[in-house]
């Protein structure tokens, strides 16, 4: 039997403060628990669903968990879903309206992404490429749904952006593999005019500004926020009429099966965690957003994220982030992380930890560094 580390939980969650028991959780992922856990006795304040969201949303690698949801299912006895959503509104001090800036992220890893898929299954989008909505085009090959950069990956990296901006969630939408594939690295100038002649309402339909200003690559920023605009407005309305009990009647949908769009990066990415997979590592979470939990703050959306470790004798969470990271230093030395800006220093680690297990160490062959070292290549 492999031997397994200790890991120890906390079971606190008594404060009718949000702030302080976020302040909480911090602390003890900070002290290096692995679990927090959150009493949901009749007195408590909250109900822990919602407080563990919270907590989980506030932390990055603490996991949460409770007993018997005994207020969940108090509050939903006495006051129904409304007051679930009332509790969770407390949460949120009294907002609960998506703004723009929470569509600031980038990957599929990432928060909004989920928001985004959500909204163009149940609102009806429409394919760009043939203008019918998107569930009605399950079938058949190549039908299945592929997330699509609205300006082309290669485009905007020819243009000099970033993988962060490149990857915007507000550059995404979903589309069939049929019109995906065509579409390839055509400038959205080119193949969105067409679209919007062709199919009226479809751009709409996907929450893409039909201003063909904003359709160039030198604009590339302003059409991210005017999207990420958009994308609010929609999220709103819908949340609205849920709430309210207006949404329109919809037909079940069934399950879209969505393939990922892989650059030559991407793919190598991939490749190397098979890699690793075949020494003995767990496979990683891909385009994970990696949080700093004393302010919740986005540090990276790393390429791959090992939380738990590479494996159990690996215990410490290791980050690949291909490029340079500004806030390298907080995930190294302040959370504990193994950050790695080069697959084959991460390689070398695994072999080197696989040297070290076997006893077979060659003389040349340094030591392994100590828990949350930097290890990412200058």
């Amino acid at each position: 039997m492999s031997a397994r580390p200790f890991r120890f939980g906390f079971t606190g969650g008594a404060s009718s403060k949000r702030a302080k028991l976020l302040d909480s959780a911090r602390t003890v992922e900070a002290l290096g628990y692995s679990t927090f856990g959150l009493a949901d006795h009749f007195v408590r304040p909250f109900a822990p669903l919602i407080a563990g969201q919270a907590v989980a949303d506030a932390t990055t690698t603490l996991r949460v968990t409770q007993t018997v949801l005994a207020q969940d299912f108090d509050t939903v006895g006495s006051s129904g879903i409304d007051g679930l959503i009332r509790s969770l509104e407390r949460w949120r001090g009294g907002n609960l309206r998506l703004e723009a800036q929470d569509f600031e992220a980038f990957g599929r890893g990432s928060r909004p992404y989920p928001v985004l898929y959500l909204l163009t299954r149940v609102l009806g989008a429409r394919d760009l490429g043939s203008g019918l909505p998107l569930h009605s085009e399950m079938l058949g090959h190549l039908a299945g749904l592929q997330v699509h950069h609205i300006f082309p990956k290669a485009v905007l990296y020819a243009a000099g952006y970033k993988r962060g901006e490149v990857n915007a969630v507000a550059n995404f939408c979903l589309l069939t593999q049929t019109t995906n594939l065509p579409i390839g690295k055509r400038h959205p100038h080119e193949y969105l005019a067409e679209t919007q002649a062709r199919y009226p309402g479809a751009l709409e339909s996907q929450w893409i500004p039909t201003d063909p200003a904003l359709w160039h690559t030198d604009r590339y920023r302003d059409f991210l926020s005017a999207r990420r605009d958009l994308l609010a407005v929609a999220a709103n309305g819908f949340l609205d009429e849920l709430r309210h009990g207006t949404a329109a009647d919809v037909a079940p949908l069934a399950r879209a099966t969505v393939v990922e769009e892989l650059d030559e990066r991407s793919a190598e990415v991939r490749r190397l965690a098979d890699r690793l997979m075949e020494q003995g590592c767990v496979s990683p979470l891909y385009d994970e957003e990696i949080i700093d939990p004393t302010d919740s703050r986005v540090l990276v959306v790393a390429e791959a994220f090992w939380p738990n470790g590479l494996r159990a004798d690996l215990g410490d969470p290791v980050v690949l982030e291909l490029d340079q990271l500004a806030d390298s230093d907080s995930l190294g030395w302040k959370l504990g992380y193994k950050v790695f800006t080069d697959a084959a220093a991460l390689e070398g680690f695994v072999r080197h930890a696989n040297e070290v297990a076997s006893g077979n160490i060659p003389d040349d062959l340094e030591p392994l560094p100590s828990a949350g070292a930097r290890l990412a290549s200058t």
